[in-house]
């Protein structure tokens, strides 16, 4: 894909002149041109074609083979930059390829000389080449990792003279390669990788980006760098669809206290893949977890504030380790999630089998064609005693399962809502991002666990019954009061007409939680004014950006 590298670079400056020390992968360049339109020798391809009438292909640079045409040189002399230009983004574009970098300066540390109050400044850059029309934010993500890695080798040069001493013995592979009659870069290369820890650690780099898109690694066993490039981790979970830093940052902003985290990966596991110096907070977090509580209820048990929940759960999702959810309850509706081609020669089909034994995945999904909740597939009287919760949530965590929530339309006449009324229409309450609620109080006054003595059946006064009615139709008046409903019933309705939560906006949960009630209360409403009011299943459009779009 488009996310991953083409090659790495470790390139130095100092007061020797500037030198290509490192380059990963290394493979020969053969006799013919290289994917960037240069030679092995340096010499442009058009200088060896013979037949002016041979078809000429375009540049392919959409592959991971990033031969180097360039001679060592000349990369040198491109990416060891002035001064000037330190400590700041270096971008490169040479036909197809986009060379993306950090250059860090610092100060060569000199052991004879500790005293010196004039030591050499010394410039290094780590170097990704990727593809040219790699997109902004994959090409910002790989600049973060150059700046990373490049403050990581400043500290550890001030710390212990670190990269001095790997820059001599990469220096002293190079030369002595060099006296040989036959020199090859890439048994150059090799020896350095073999000699040199940051060598063997920017290989791990590249490794690391190609395969899974995580980088987890201690410079000098010392400093930590960790990485994630999201555009690969989740194309790696769900290959149709497409995530970005900005697409996440803007997903996290819909959330709603009342949803729910769900780990991609095994709380233990996760547990032991975390750095021993990770957030307190977040190690608290793992530990409480369920997909049975909302993010409300889990800041509340953690002892935590929902802001920081809400942080903490960005965090798991920008890292591919968890997706929100709302959380699980037998009221809960699935189905099978679109554009997932299941077929017995899956990979997923084995080892749904593995987890679940003298189960199968496609006879499972089967059971999901049609939306159907929790509660009816576990049922024993449909004969469902083997599809419980662990299923559910292997198939949620895999995208098999697309939950579907009930939205409401209010239609009072055959012919729909009155023209007047859908041109009045606003948002109703303010929602409020989960993001937006940084206290505890804050949060339990817009959950309504705060009561200040009004309640969604009472009469503030704001909602008269009497007024509403008067500014209907006749014949909207009339069904309205022919349906047989308690007043507080009628009331009820007539307040999220007013609040426009009948508009087909907001799902059944989403009402339960702005207006602090019960799902039982609004089952009631429906049964008692269904020849007004209308009902539909779709899903939550702020949590589809981890599925297939249709």
């Amino acid at each position: 894909m488009d996310a991953d590298p083409l090659s790495i670079f470790l390139v130095k400056s100092d007061s020797k002149g500037d030198r290509l020390l490192f380059k990963y992968p290394y493979k020969k360049s053969g006799p013919g041109t290289s994917k960037d339109g240069v030679g092995g020798d340096g010499q442009s391809s058009w200088r060896r074609k013979t037949n002016p009438y041979s078809l000429i292909l375009p540049d392919d640079s959409h592959s991971k083979d990033f031969r180097g045409g360039f001679p060592d040189e000349v990369l040198s002399n491109l990416f060891a930059v002035k001064q000037e230009l330190c400590d700041a983004k270096f971008e490169l574009k040479v036909n197809n390829v986009r060379f993306v970098g950090h250059p860090t300066l610092g100060q060569n540390c000199s052991r004879k000389v500790p005293k010196s109050p004039s030591k050499p400044i010394m410039l290094v850059n780590v170097v990704f080449a990727l593809q040219a029309p790699a997109s902004h934010s994959i090409v910002k993500c790989y600049y973060e990792l150059s700046k990373q890695l490049g403050v990581a080798l400043r500290h550890e040069e001030r710390r212990s003279g670190y990269l001095t001493q790997q820059i001599k013995l990469m220096i002293a592979a190079q030369d002595d390669r060099a006296e040989d009659s036959n020199p090859d870069n890439y048994k150059t290369f090799e020896v350095i990788v073999d000699q040199c820890s940051l060598a063997k650690d920017l290989k791990k780099v590249y490794d690391d980006l190609c395969n899974h898109g995580l980088v987890q690694l201690r410079v000098n066993g010392w400093v930590y760098v960790g990485f994630c490039l999201p555009h690969k981790v989740h194309y790696l979970h769900n290959r149709t669809v497409k995530v970005s830093p900005e697409a996440i940052t803007k997903y996290m902003e819909n959330v709603k206290p009342y949803h729910g985290m769900l780990l991609l990966v095994d709380a233990a596991t996760l547990m032991d893949s975390l750095v021993p110096d990770c957030s307190p907070t977040l190690t608290r977090l793992i530990k409480i977890y369920t997909p049975l509580k909302s993010l409300q209820t889990l800041a509340a048990d953690a002892d935590l504030t929902l802001r920081m929940v809400c942080n903490l759960a960005s965090h798991l999702v920008y890292w591919g380790k968890a997706i929100i959810i709302y959380p699980l309850c037998e009221s809960n509706v699935y189905m099978a999630a679109p554009n997932n081609v299941i077929h017995t020669s899956s990979p997923l089909v084995e080892k749904f089998g593995e987890t679940f034994p003298g189960q199968n995945l496609i006879q499972t999904i089967a059971e999901f064609s049609f939306p159907t909740s929790i509660r009816q597939m576990m049922s024993p009287i449909n004969g469902n005693d083997h599809c419980n919760a662990q299923v559910i949530i292997w198939l949620l965590q895999h995208r098999l399962l697309l939950q579907l929530h009930t939205y409401i339309y209010y239609m009072p006449t055959n012919r729909g809502l009155p023209q007047q009324e859908q041109a009045s229409g606003g948002g109703g309450k303010s929602e409020g991002s989960i993001c937006e609620l940084s206290t505890p109080s804050e949060t339990m006054s817009l959950s309504g666990l705060e009561s200040d003595g009004e309640s969604a059946g009472e009469d503030n006064g704001n909602w008269e019954t009497e007024d509403f009615l008067a500014r209907l139709s006749p014949e909207e008046r009339t069904t309205l009061i022919n349906i047989p409903a308690s007043p507080h019933q009628l009331k009820l309705l007539i307040r999220l007409i007013q609040l426009n939560y009948l508009l087909g906006d907001h799902h059944l949960e989403d009402i339960m939680y702005l207006e602090n009630l019960r799902r039982s209360q609004l089952l009631q409403l429906l049964d008692k004014f269904r020849e007004v009011l209308i009902t539909c299943e779709a899903e939550d459009p702020t949590l589809d950006m981890f599925y297939p779009q249709r």
